[in-house]
């Protein structure tokens, strides 16, 4: 006999190509009234990973990228397990499981509780944080072996050497870090009130090559030369520091609204791309920013 088109349930639990199982399946016009598929439970739940789809790669899709399929075919996700996640048709859905399950974002249905995170230190060293072994092969995974610096050169960049910690007030950047440092004083000290001297142009266009340059080397440039006093300088750095810790929950949520998210006034860390501004490639920027400007009404916040 013929396998319905509706059939009951389907069970894919394959070690790899589960993903294009499924949309094999789906393609072909099957539309079960429940899956249950294993996804790879040590991806995080952003993460969009389809493995190659050759049986001889074991690598298992992510959830993200499953939820993704299923959406596609109208099926939505309705509960996970640690391994194993659960899709229903949008009908069945809307029909049986709306009032139980009315939350189907990922977040709401799955913790991730063998995930694995990296972070960095100040110094260049790797740390590991949750799960640190690999699952499927019962090894521990060795932070001494992950790191990318030896010892001996995990520094700061921009700490302040030996002399400077000892005697602040009389010495100046390092030399590695003064180099780097931008003259803004052709534009921030110019003199506006007559035409400018061909001296003065070339001062103009070296000073925003240098930034340019630093800009897109480090995402961020030390400057000199602004005519801004220090004390200034210090009672903003101070207000800043004040103002991007005590962000409450709101703000930080702004950020999920991906639409017209620069008028929110608030930008996570890597969701802006200095790059593509000047028709160039690269990572998202390492930055953190807050928009302020003059309050709109009484009511603004």
């Amino acid at each position: 006999e013929f396998l319905p088109m509706d059939f009951d349930f389907l069970s894919i639990d394959v070690d790899g190509i589960d993903y294009w199982l499924l949309r094999d399946v789906l393609v072909h016009h099957y539309r079960p009234k429940l899956v249950c598929i294993e996804f790879n439970p040590t991806m995080p739940n952003d993460l969009v990973y389809i493995p190659a789809q050759n049986d001889n790669i074991r690598h298992g899709a992510s959830l993200s990228a499953l939820v993704e399929l299923c959406d596609e075919f109208q099926y939505v996700l309705i509960e996970t397990t640690l391994y194993n996640a659960f899709f229903v048709p949008r009908r069945i859905y809307e029909l049986c499981f709306q009032e139980l399950v009315p939350d189907t974002s990922i977040e709401a249905l799955h913790d991730i509780t063998m995930g694995t995170s990296l972070y960095q230190l100040y110094d260049g060293t790797l740390k590991l944080w949750g799960c640190k072994k690999m699952l499927w092969h019962r090894i521990a995974i060795d932070e001494h072996k992950i790191q990318m610096l030896p010892p001996s050169d995990r520094t700061f960049p921009f700490a302040p050497n030996d002399a400077l910690k000892s005697s602040p007030s009389s010495l100046s950047f390092g030399s590695e870090i003064a180099d780097t440092v931008v003259d803004m004083s052709a534009y921030c000290q110019s003199h506006r009130h007559r035409s400018e001297s061909p001296e003065e142009k070339d001062k103009k266009a070296a000073c925003s090559d240098a930034l340019l340059c630093q800009l897109q080397l480090d995402g961020f440039a030390l400057v000199r030369g602004t005519g801004i006093p220090a004390e200034m300088c210090r009672q903003a750095l101070s207000v800043t520091h004040s103002f991007l810790h005590e962000a409450d929950e709101s703000v930080r949520r702004s950020c999920l609204s991906i639409k017209d998210r620069a008028r929110r006034g608030y930008s996570p860390i890597n969701t802006e791309n200095f790059a593509s501004l000047i028709g160039k490639q690269g990572p998202n920027d390492l930055v953190r920013k807050f928009r302020m400007g003059p309050p709109q009404s009484s009511s603004s916040s």
